[in-house]
């Protein structure tokens, strides 16, 4: 997979994620404009780990 299909998988589940615990969407625009792909898998990684049963991917 892609660099750039992979980040915009994570910024998927971001979205999700935020959707889930009322987060506005800004998360995922500022993923997207601004955040470095560390940046962005370490917002997926806390983000999944504070959902039971979630597992980050790989």
């Amino acid at each position: 997979m892609s660099l750039t299909r992979e980040r915009e998988t994570l910024r998927g589940e971001i979205s999700v994620f935020c959707k889930k615990l009322v987060f506005s969407q800004r998360a995922v625009q500022l993923c997207e404009t601004e955040a470095t792909p560390k940046q962005e898998e370490f917002l997926h990684r806390v983000l999944a780990d504070g959902k039971p049963g979630a597992q980050p991917p790989g």
